[in-house]
């Protein structure tokens, strides 16, 4: 480990934004170590690590994560990446800013952070927002196993709309198609069915979309565990999960977690001043089962919590005719990934689209990121330290 940790701590590094961005897994991970290295010159205290997942994904594809342990600890700031996979890229960017440009604006004497980089890396490294197994590490989450005996009947009644059981052929790639499909399968179906079969995730197909799984992934056990750990010493934890796709192109959103503590929202109100929050509460929120937003506010326990998820709109229409267009690239991809295409044309084709939708090429969209980033975390981490 210490190895390969030295070869990547005296290369030189671009502070432009749009250099925090890597295309490729390795280097995702490569540019994330070369981080640390450079300001552990300046932090002693500074500490890198990873957690092995061989047995699953290969001896290559690791969650790597650095721990700043201050002096006196009273403040935590978690920042996690990667959890659907190929969202990663743009989590890593963001984490790599934050390392670069905003630890050095931190307390360090009293504040520490835990930034776990790639946690699904098989996803990164296929584009894939899932990992080997199919499943989507955000319905995965959870204390209890009685998590996978849930059952969506939104989704049961839509499967065949959702998961087509073909190979991707120039017919139902077509947008015209699906929503002559989805009128026909949604006529009779209430609205209430709909936002159930979408966004809870599923435990019954598999193959199909937003697949929770049938056990635990050992992302659960892995995170549980290093977190638990890692926030013994603190009060005040901040944990930000970084996200992409959901809402309008190049807009982060803010999406607050409920926790058990009454006062959550004048935390993450305070945390977040002059920032738009969606609450649970909100009809229009997306909530889901198997959150690790959730995960994380159910194993910390006796601290003031302030869990949040950072989505970074990758949308030029946010419509209602946007969002099913964005589900038909999801329903695509996962289609040819199980069944096939009938020709590489339309294989390609499918493949930029569903790269888009979760990780823009456009340098414009990863310069509106990071901006936004460096903003809101500076202004956050300081409001942190103030809060009581």
């Amino acid at each position: 480990m210490e190895s390969f940790y030295e070869n990547f701590r005296n290369s030189t590094f671009n502070s432009e934004p749009v250099r925090y961005f890597s295309d490729i897994y390795e280097s995702c991970r490569a540019g994330f170590i070369n981080e640390i290295g450079h300001i552990a010159h300046f932090y002693s205290r500074i500490k890198i690590n990873y957690c092995s997942l061989h047995c699953f994904y290969g001896d290559n594809l690791l969650i790597d994560y650095a721990c700043l342990y201050p002096a006196e600890p009273k403040n935590l700031i978690i920042l996690t990446s990667g959890v659907h996979g190929i969202e990663g890229f743009t989590g890593s960017a963001v984490q790599r800013m934050f390392i670069r440009e905003i630890i050095q604006k931190i307390d360090t004497r009293k504040t520490g952070c835990l930034i776990i980089h790639g946690i699904n890396p098989w996803g990164m490294k296929h584009f894939r927002r899932v990992t080997v197994n199919n499943v989507d590490l955000n319905r995965n989450f959870d204390t209890s196993i009685k998590l996978f005996t849930k059952f969506n009947c939104g989704y049961a009644k839509l499967n065949k709309l959702l998961n087509p059981n073909s190979k991707v052929n120039k017919t139902n790639a077509h947008f015209g198609y699906f929503i002559l499909a989805a009128i026909f399968n949604l006529i009779n179906c209430k609205k209430s069915l709909l936002r159930q079969a979408m966004l809870e995730g599923q435990y019954s197909f598999p193959k199909g979309i937003y697949f929770g799984g049938n056990s635990f992934e050992c992302q659960k056990d892995i995170l549980q565990k290093l977190i638990i750990e890692k926030v013994k010493n603190y009060e005040k934890i901040l944990f930000i999960d970084l996200h992409t796709g959901y809402g309008p192109w190049g807009k982060l959103q803010i999406f607050g977690t409920k926790t058990k503590n009454k006062s959550y929202k004048d935390y993450i109100s305070s945390v977040f001043k002059n920032q738009k929050i969606d609450w649970p509460e909100d009809k229009k929120f997306f909530s889901n089962k198997g959150d690790l937003c959730v995960l994380v506010s159910d194993i910390v326990k006796d601290k003031v919590l302030i869990p949040v998820c950072f989505e970074y709109g990758t949308m030029k229409n946010d419509t209602v005719f946007g969002l099913l267009k964005s589900l038909h690239t999801v329903i695509l991809e996962n289609q040819g990934f199980h069944n096939g295409y009938t020709d590489n044309r339309l294989k390609r084709r499918v493949k930029k689209l569903y790269r888009e939708l979760f990780y823009p090429s456009s340098a414009e969209w990863k310069q509106k990121i990071i901006e936004q980033s460096r903003n809101v975390l500076s202004d956050s981490c300081g409001n942190l330290e103030l809060l009581f």
